[in-house]
């Protein structure tokens, strides 16, 4: 740009044309002149980003930009439902989902503003797992137990999880394998454990919480267990 006093102001690399103009005069033709300008400014370096890739449920996290000239970035989510970004670069991790962020950075006095870039960001449902596994009911045959406990699923409902209840540590109880158990005859004196295989609605299964064991005819191979001493 050009001021009245004549000041040329660069604003941006690149090449143009200023035409003065001098308005004619009682005793003076009017004329004018033209003038080539450039500017040069450096190149900028690309900028760079690792693809970020999550669990549900993850901390809140730095994007970290690399390259660039130092001047002020921008941010952009594509996707706010997946990921929100704060205009200093901090990702919150909203949902389940693929999405990119959008970054650009201005120029500098000196240096061009480099190519604008995405960044892709997954966001994984993760694992399902439970918490605080117990069995509430009365410890008299006949009466209804329960398996009760949160279920924590990152992101996805849960789906049909699955149930092992055991008369003692190493009897699987045959047919027991809903969330609820009617007490039984058998079951007097016996400790009554309830292991549970926490399983998302996508066919996700939970992590391994109990060793591998073999119980009778029924391979229990994940899950956690509740137990309690049951006497009538």
């Amino acid at each position: 740009s050009v001021d009245k006093e004549g000041l040329v102001t660069a604003h941006g690399k690149g090449s143009t044309t200023l035409t003065v103009i001098e308005a004619e005069s009682a005793n003076y033709w009017g004329q004018q002149a033209e003038a080539s300008v450039t500017v040069d400014v450096k190149d900028a370096m690309p900028l760079k980003a690792t693809p970020v890739a999550v669990e549900f449920g993850a901390a809140k996290q730095q994007l970290n930009i690399t390259g660039g000239n130092g001047g002020e970035l921008s941010y952009r989510s594509l996707d706010e439902k997946v990921v929100s970004i704060s205009a200093k670069g901090e990702m919150t991790f909203v949902g389940v989902g693929n999405t990119n962020i959008a970054v650009s950075q201005a120029a500098t006095a000196k240096i061009a503003a480099p190519e604008s870039i995405t960044v892709s960001i997954t966001i994984a449902a993760g694992r399902p797992s439970i918490e605080n596994l117990e069995i509430t009911g009365k410890g008299v045959v006949g009466s209804l137990l329960t398996s009760s406990y949160k279920y924590v699923g990152k992101g996805i409902t849960e789906g049909q999880s699955t149930y092992q209840w055991m008369r003692g540590a190493e009897l699987a109880i045959s047919g027991a394998r809903q969330k609820n158990y009617l007490l039984q005859a058998a079951d007097k004196g016996h400790q009554i454990f309830v292991k549970v295989r926490p399983k998302n609605i996508n066919g996700g299964y939970g992590d391994v919480s109990n060793s591998q064991k073999n119980i009778g005819n029924y391979r229990l191979t994940e899950g956690n267990s509740a137990e309690h001493q049951w006497n009538s």
